[in-house]
């Protein structure tokens, strides 16, 4: 896989190794969700009858929360396979992106209770053309990587309007990190290839945007551009 600022390459050529790798990374996915899911929905129906015992509660939560999150690894395979391809489909409908971040910020926040997370929308709607869950797991991973670099400071997200692109910045706003002070918001190489980094940014791109990380002093900040659009006639 290629580092955060690389673009994504052409489509392997046709009977290649490349090609062979993608085709069999693709129905390993296909294969993963098809045995998770019956693992998600026997989970969930064993939950809703309520077990008695806590224990096996707790334990039922935990299958249910580990199946969700290894599904949302898949999903990352599967569009990580579409990169490589170049066969990436979005569906892109318009999208009131403060709203848009401000339900990433809301999960977030949930996830990460004894954390905090300040969200600033600016001024009135920005809308974008995007495809919304694909770019909800983008929020989603550059928030959870913000939140585990600064586990004793305050994460401050920002949206705001840089003609013709609209601005989203997410930063560490507090001086203690997991870290140290030095190396707060600062990737190491395997983050910078990792799965979920490489397809965030192939994503963004993908929506003619672009994703980058900003040197702040000691702390660092990551950004994403992405083109406004013009307010939908039915929107109010």
């Amino acid at each position: 896989m290629m580092g955060i600022l690389d673009p994504p390459t052409g489509a392997p050529a046709p009977g290649s190794r490349e090609g062979f790798e993608a085709e069999a990374l693709g129905n390993l996915s296909h294969d993963l969700n098809n045995a998770l899911s019956v693992i998600l929905t026997s989970a969930t129906s064993l939950l809703r009858r309520e077990p008695p015992d806590p224990t096996t509660h707790r334990q039922l939560e935990l299958i249910h929360r580990s199946a969700l999150r290894i599904h949302e690894l898949t999903e990352e395979l599967t569009d990580a396979v579409a990169l490589e391809l170049g066969q990436i489909e979005l569906k892109l409908v318009p999208l009131d992106a403060g709203q848009l971040l401000a339900e990433a910020v809301t999960l977030a926040q949930k996830l990460a209770t004894q954390r905090s997370l300040r969200f600033s929308g600016g001024a009135g709607p920005l809308w974008i053309r995007g495809d919304r869950l694909r770019l909800q797991r983008v929020f989603s991973h550059l928030l959870r990587s913000a939140l585990s670099a600064s586990l004793d400071g305050t994460v401050q997200v920002t949206l705001e309007l840089r003609p013709p692109d609209l601005c989203v910045r997410i930063q560490e706003d507090g001086t203690a990190t997991a870290y140290g002070t030095d190396s707060a918001f600062r990737p190491s190489e395997t983050q910078r290839k990792s799965l979920a980094r490489y397809v965030s940014n192939g994503v963004v791109l993908a929506h003619g945007g672009r994703f980058w990380i900003e040197p702040r002093g000691a702390m660092n900040a990551f950004l994403i551009s992405l083109p406004v659009t013009e307010r939908p006639a039915h929107s109010s």
